[in-house]
Formats: C-alpha cells, sequence, structure tokens
C-alpha cells in the first residue's frame, strides 16, 4: 500500500514560484552557502571538526536550527585546544556553557570570575569537571553560589549530581537539602528528615511543594491537606507560581477521585494567578465543574465558567460556553442555554465546539466515536468549519528571516523535507504575528511538509484563530485492514507527531505514533506481527502506522471499545486508566458523552485530559470534512 500521496507537479510549481519569488534577493547565494555549512556541521559527521569552523559559522550570520548542537561541537572542540594564540581568538568568540571549555580558557577571558560563578550556578559539568574546576576557582565562588548550583540540578531532576553538591553546602544547608530531595524522590526517610528539621527551614517553599506532592502521591490526602492549611496555602498567595497552581490543581483532582467532594472544591478555588493565566482558567473550569456536577448549583458553576470565555485560547473559550449552557439547562433557561452552545459551537475545531453542536442537534454518541452519527450533524459541522473565518498569510518573501524561508526552500527542492522541516518550525518559533504564522502554513503546504501546517495550526489556535481545513492535512491513508473507528488513526497521529515521520520525543518515543521500541516489541509480538521493532525501523511511516494500530486496537479491546479510555491509556499507560476507573466505583455501562465527559474531566492529568479532547476534536473535523479523502 501506497502511505505517502504527494501532488509532484503541484510542489514542483510551487517551488519554481518560489525560487523566482526570491531570485532577486541578492543573498540567496549566501543563504545556499551557509545551508551547504550548516548540512556539514549538524550532521553525524560533523562532531569532529576544527573548532574555528563551528566559530566562524556561529559569528558570521543569525542564528539558525540547531544553534545548540553547533554550540556544543564549538565548545567541545575547544575544550581540546591547548595552543594559547588559538585559545585567545576562540575563548571570546561565543558565551561558555560547558565546563571543560571554560577551564582551557582560563586567563582569556574578560570578567572571568563573574562568569566562573555563572557557570557554576548553571549546574554544567560532570563530577570530574566539578574537581578541576574547583581547583581553579574555588576561591571565587560564596556559599550562596553553592546553594544556587544545588537547587538547579534539583530542579532539573538530576538527582544524582545535586547529591554530590550537598557536601559543599553549609549545615543548615545540607539538612534542608537532604529533606528537599527525600520528599522529591518519595524516600524511606522522608518524614523523619523532614521532621528533623528546625522549624524555620521546614517552612522552606521548595520543601514544602515537594513534601504536598509526595504526600498526594502516596495518598496521604489528610496529611496533605493539613499542611495546605497550615503552610502551602499562605506560601502559594506570597508567591504565586505555575509550579504551586499545578500541584494545587492536581491534588484537587486528587480529593476528587478519592471521593472527598468538598475538601476538592476548597482546594480547586484557586485565585492566585490573574485570570489572563491558563493555569487560573484551570481552576477556574473544575472549580465550576464541581459546582455543578456534585454541588448541583448551576449559578455558582456559570460564575466559575464565565472568565473561560474570554479566553486567547479556542478550546478554553470553547468549554466555558458549552458549560455555561449546560448550567443554563441546569436552570431550565432553555433560550439562554441555546445561546450558550451557539457560541461554542463557533469554534467547531474544539472538542467542546463539537459536543456544542451535539447538544443543538440532539446528538449522542460522539465521545465514542459513533459510526451512525446523523448526516444532519455532520452537514451542520461541516457548515461551520466551511465558514471559519480565513486570515491572510505575509508573503513568504516578506517574513522578517527571508533566510530561514529561502533555506527550507532550497531543501525542499534537493529533496531533504526532513530537514526543510526543521527550518519551517524553526521559523515557526521566532514568529508571534498570526498573519506571519499563517504565511508559514502556507508554505509548508506548498512544500508539502504537513508537520509545518499541523504545528502553525496549534500556534494560531492560542491567538483564536482556527486553521481549518489547512491544519487538517491527510497524507497518510488509514489501514484498509484496521478495525479502528474511521478517521481515529489519522486524528492520534495529528496529536501525537503533527504528521512529522522522524520525530524523536525526549523519552525516545519514535516517529507518528510515537512509539517505544520495548513497546512496539510487545505489541508487535502479541498481534503476530513479524516485522523490526528497533528505533530506525518505527521511522518508517508503514511500519510505525502497522504497529501503533494494532496497539490501538488492542487497547480498545482491552477497555471494550470505549474510545476516551483507549486514548487515555495511550498517553498515561493502561494500568493508570484502571486505577481510574476502579475509582469510579461504576460497572462503566452507563457509557453516555454526559458520563464520559466528566469522567475525562475528572482524570487528574491535565495532559491526558488535553490529550483526549485533542484527538476526539480531530476525529470529527476529519470525518466530517469535505476535503478529506477516504
Amino acid at each position: 500500500m501506497s502511505l505517502y500521496r504527494i501532488n509532484r507537479a503541484f510542489l514542483l510549481a510551487s517551488s519554481v514560484f518560489l525560487s523566482v519569488t526570491f531570485s532577486a534577493h541578492a543573498q540567496s547565494t549566501d543563504v545556499q552557502s551557509r545551508l551547504n555549512e550548516w548540512l556539514i556541521l549538524t550532521s553525524p559527521e560533523g562532531t569532529n571538526l576544527p573548532a574555528e569552523r563551528y566559530a566562524d559559522f556561529l559569528t558570521k550570520g543569525p542564528i539558525w536550527p540547531q544553534n545548540a548542537r553547533i554550540l556544543w561541537r564549538y565548545q567541545n572542540a575547544l575544550s581540546q585546544i591547548s595552543d594559547p594564540d588559538t585559545l585567545k581568538a576562540l575563548c571570546r568568540v561565543q558565551p561558555l556553557t560547558i565546563m571543560a571549555a571554560f577551564l582551557v580558557c582560563h586567563g582569556q577571558l574578560l570578567e572571568e570570575s563573574k562568569k566562573a560563578k555563572l557557570i557554576w550556578q548553571s549546574g554544567a559539568g560532570s563530577a570530574s569537571d566539578e574537581s578541576l574546576f574547583l581547583n581553579q576557582y574555588s576561591s571565587d565562588l560564596s556559599s550562596d553560589d553553592y546553594w544556587k548550583r544545588y537547587e538547579t540540578l534539583e530542579k532539573s531532576g538530576n538527582i544524582a549530581s545535586a547529591r554530590r553538591q550537598i557536601s559543599f553546602l553549609t549545615p543548615a544547608q545540607q539538612a534542608l537539602a537532604q529533606a528537599r530531595l527525600a520528599q522529591k524522590t518519595n524516600s524511606a526517610d522522608a518524614d523523619y528528615l523532614f521532621s528533623s528539621l528546625p522549624s524555620e527551614l521546614r517552612q522552606d517553599p521548595t520543601l514544602i511543594r515537594y513534601r504536598l506532592k509526595m504526600l498526594r502521591h502516596s495518598e496521604r490526602f489528610n496529611e496533605a491537606l493539613d499542611l495546605w492549611h497550615s503552610a502551602g496555602i499562605a506560601i502559594q498567595e506570597n508567591s504565586p507560581s505555575h509550579e504551586w497552581s499545578a500541584e494545587r490543581l492536581s491534588f484537587a483532582h486528587a480529593l476528587l477521585l478519592n471521593n472527598d467532594i468538598e475538601n476538592a472544591a476548597n482546594i480547586a478555588d484557586d485565585t492566585s494567578l490573574p485570570l489572563s493565566t491558563s493555569d487560573r482558567l484551570e481552576a477556574q473550569f473544575f472549580s465550576g465543574f464541581i459546582q455543578l456536577r456534585f454541588f448541583k448549583k448551576p449559578d455558582q458553576a456559570e460564575h466559575f465558567f464565565s472568565p473561560l470565555t474570554d479566553a486567547v485560547s479556542l478550546a478554553t473559550q470553547s468549554q466555558g460556553w458549552y458549560w455555561i449552557g449546560r448550567s443554563r439547562q441546569e436552570l431550565g433557561d432553555v433560550k439562554e442555554a441555546q445561546k450558550a452552545f451557539i457560541n461554542a459551537a463557533k469554534n467547531p475545531t474544539t472538542f467542546y465546539g463539537q459536543l456544542a453542536l451535539a447538544a443543538l442537534n440532539n446528538e449522542i454518541g460522539l465521545l465514542n466515536a459513533n459510526p451512525n452519527v446523523s448526516s444532519r450533524f455532520l452537514s451542520d459541522l461541516q457548515h461551520r468549519l466551511d465558514i471559519v473565518p480565513n486570515i491572510k498569510g505575509t508573503a513568504p518573501e516578506n517574513l522578517q528571516r527571508s533566510d530561514l524561508v529561502q533555506a527550507a526552500i532550497l531543501l525542499s527542492q534537493s529533496g531533504n523535507s526532513e530537514k526543510a522541516k526543521v527550518f519551517l518550525l524553526f521559523l515557526l518559533s521566532t514568529t508571534h504575528e498570526p498573519a506571519d504564522q499563517k504565511s508559514i502554513a502556507d508554505l509548508s503546504e506548498r512544500l508539502n511538509i504537513p508537520a509545518g501546517e499541523v504545528f502553525a495550526a496549534h500556534t494560531l489556535a492560542h491567538s483564536r484563530i482556527a486553521l481549518y481545513p489547512q491544519g487538517y492535512p491527510s497524507p497518510w491513508q488509514e489501514p484498509t485492514t484496521t478495525s479502528l473507528p474511521s478517521d481515529f488513526l489519522l486524528s492520534v497521529i495529528r496529536q501525537e507527531s503533527g504528521f512529522d515521520t522522524q520525530a524523536i520525543s525526549s523519552a525516545h518515543a519514535i516517529g507518528l505514533l510515537q512509539l517505544l521500541p520495548t513497546a512496539a516489541y510487545d505489541v508487535a509480538r502479541k498481534a503476530h506481527l513479524r516485522v523490526n521493532t528497533s528505533s530506525a525501523a518505527l521511522l518508517d511511516p508503514s511500519t510505525n502506522i502497522l504497529i501503533g494500530s494494532a496497539y490501538l486496537e488492542q487497547l480498545l479491546e482491552h477497555f471494550d471499545n470505549v474510545v476516551p479510555y483507549a486514548l487515555a491509556a495511550y498517553n498515561a499507560g493502561p494500568h493508570r486508566v484502571d486505577t481510574w476507573l476502579q475509582s469510579e466505583q461504576s460497572n462503566n455501562t452507563n457509557l453516555t458523552d454526559e458520563y464520559l465527559i466528566d469522567w475525562i474531566e475528572k482524570i487528574p492529568y491535565q495532559e491526558t485530559r488535553t490529550y483526549i479532547k485533542n484527538i476526539e476534536g480531530n476525529m470529527w473535523v476529519y470525518r466530517a470534512s469535505k476535503n478529506y479523502v477516504r
């Protein structure tokens, strides 16, 4: 089966057009020359080049993609140099972030003592680097510098390196650091080390937050509640932050799963951050959700939901309007409920926009991929998708970083779509204007790089703009042998990788469906698939789709074909979903949309809640779309 459908004529015509557009730019030759060098410097073979070559690229032009890789290679090469004249010429070329490079540049740097303190605080270096560094710079470091290094490593999760710093700390700092790490890692001595601290150290905000998280994970909810009320809430109000609000919301979810509704409501009502932040809006929603669904107080619920309708995110906007509609229904106010649902349905690419449309059409079964959904609903959804406001993109040649545009085009013309994608996504990260972001989507479409379209759509959705149909490409056909619901696989791929065949996550999940090699092996064995499941093999779209489809089928079978359960398992793991279902104390037979919505919103992981909603939303856009070729 041919999985990838490429319109070669359109691609060629678009590339020729774009080449002509840029041919008048004198810098096009310079871009080609710089691109040739970039390809060498970032390649697997480009690891052991002279430091001068990396330095020349880094200093003679604007920042390009994978700059950190080139900078690391430059510093690695620099650390091998011993010639004083060469060091004198190179040590000041770029800020040094690698300890080994900093050490060889001793005596060559301006404000060397100040920079030594900064690189120490940054947490850079191995154990051997630390020893050499201290031999040279220990006299420049204060106890505050040692503490800041410890905190940097602790926060980054580099526990082994953080422990290594404890011997450098003052006695009081040592005790606090040991207690913090014990809470963070939930070690057996966590309680003892916490209680052994002097009272003033037990008020350390980070220590309290780590302990609250440890108590939550250990399901010691009464102790966590006591600590929130005796210290946590006051600390959060004094220094509000994302970290505090995220932990508070997670605890509220845990309490609700434990059927402690009163305390869940109290903890959820977090007003520490302004309404312009996503953390505050998450708290607003969950507070309203509890008021409506558990306390049956629609008036109070609507008070919490209302601020969501002013959000810059399409998903949050439609969420607010949908739940105002539900609140109005509870009050028996049919007219105002209809108005709210109509407002939510103005965002038809979103989960709650589609559910609002279903409410207006008396449609049921959306969340379980109802194959018998009415043609009326699909027609209404398609109509609303068709009238989504369009946005005009900036001409590519007028983008501020036209060098990146030219590089992407040159790469695409040479057949290197993977590297062209890297430039387009980097270009997207440098833009802030919606018209520029739309331009990158346009260019991605012309170059047949669907990942650029999808990630531009994600970005624009946070500026109240739905990129449709452009943000919903369908470059891969679903396997004809799969038992998955229609459009389900495409929807998962769009969420997992944005159709980037070479996507590799920090956890080493690979390819279109972000598969871990070990998990892929287990899936293939269970499905009796004779297929290579190595990391390299999973980068092949056909292999990735074959194994990913099999895994989704296995999850659907395990969870009795309940789509939200299977999606939650794909994201968070089947064991966690089994645990959440057990906490429901339900026989799971009442699987209406209303029941499943409640189940999704009670999931304690925000990432998983968002994941399910995005894929459900994708699925109905693909199913309704006139532009989707089956």
